[in-house]
């Protein structure tokens, strides 16, 4: 009997061990100050990050420096203060790099730990790679809202999405990507191989590339404003260097719904070779102060594409409306505005 009773106390016991250790508690970054030798913020980031599996990390306001890609692999949302600045202070691949795999592959999910978290987020904050880095990737994720939040200066992207895994159900909204140093020509501000997404109120600024959709298709991009030229000339007479082969809004996945997105001020303002893609209410302006002497409104290699209500306009000799390859189609909707040129 006191055997039974003993085994009975212990299985009591470590049951309770067991809830305390997958225990959800949220966490404030202030929580975990810097250690004795360490003279950036990545490992209070990551001891903050391992101590929020399922839960939350709150960013206070304040200036931040990472020399080490920060790992969010347990289902940990991060909620920056607004006036949160985390600079980027040596090389490498992401700043932050978020992979939510335990929300696909359940069969991997640590006992105690609930995957069927479908409102997880990255929220505010600004990070500035420094051209040392990109800013941050997500992957594997199934419903996520990316949100209220700034990407400077990233070497390659601003934010990747799924450039190593997959996912869906992005729901970004509401994000500022710009580059405001030299010596980043070829970048790409927002990139994603993801479907059924929602894209709503962004502007990048002066990233080569402003958006890449580039794999599984059927995303919302809504109000999606993208724009170049404030990085000055490498040399007196050229082309500020990111409208260099600058390209607005490529889309290279099919069954895209573009409404009310503006291509400002790029050599191609929206490349376009998926199949079954749509444009309506979308804008091309080209800033004539820059100079750029190539420019192109729609490109199309392949593909079909709608356009409705949209708004061209021919503003230098050079800018051509359309330039497709035999295998595209395009249809012009009647309601479409093209400014000069017809005159």
């Amino acid at each position: 009997m006191r055997l039974v009773w003993s085994k009975m106390l212990t299985a009591v016991a470590m049951a309770a061990w067991g809830a305390t250790a997958c225990a959800v508690e949220d966490h404030s970054l202030g929580d975990f100050p810097r250690l004795a030798g360490e003279t950036d913020d990545a490992p209070r980031f990551q001891r903050a990050v391992d101590a929020c599996t399922g839960a939350v990390l709150t960013v206070p306001g304040g200036e931040y420096t990472l020399a080490k890609t920060v790992m969010v692999t347990n289902l940990c949302s991060i909620e920056m203060s607004p006036s949160v600045l985390v600079t980027a202070v040596a090389k490498m691949e992401w700043m932050i790099k978020i992979d939510a795999s335990w929300q696909l592959w359940k069969k991997n999910v640590p006992a105690g730990v609930n995957p069927q978290l479908y409102n997880l987020t990255y929220r505010g904050g600004t990070l500035d790679a420094k051209g040392l880095a990109s800013c941050l990737a997500i992957d594997n994720y199934a419903h996520y809202t990316l949100e209220n939040a700034t990407f400077l200066n990233g070497r390659k992207y601003g934010v990747g999405i799924e450039t190593t895994g997959r996912g869906y159900e992005m729901i970004a909204r509401n994000l500022y990507f710009k580059t405001i140093m030299p010596g980043l020509s070829g970048n790409t501000g927002l990139y994603t191989y993801g479907g059924d997404s929602h894209y709503t109120d962004i502007v990048v600024v002066d990233y080569t590339t402003g958006v890449h959709f580039a794999g599984r298709g059927a995303n919302r991009l809504t109000r999606i404003h993208v724009w170049g030229g404030p990085i000055k000339p490498p040399k007196p007479g050229a082309l500020p260097e990111m409208l260099k082969d600058s390209v607005c809004f490529r889309i290279d996945s099919s069954g895209e719904i573009l409404r009310d997105c503006y291509a400002d001020t790029g050599e191609i303002g929206f490349w376009v070779n998926g199949w079954e893609n749509r444009m309506f209410g979308c804008n091309y302006f080209n800033n004539t102060g820059f100079h750029m002497k190539d420019v192109t409104i729609i490109r199309q290699d392949k593909g079909s594409l709608w356009t409705a209500g949209c708004y061209f306009q021919h503003q230098t000799p050079e800018t051509r409306l359309y330039r497709g390859g035999p295998e595209a189609k395009i249809h012009w909707g009647e309601d479409n505005i093209y400014r000069w040129f017809d005159e």
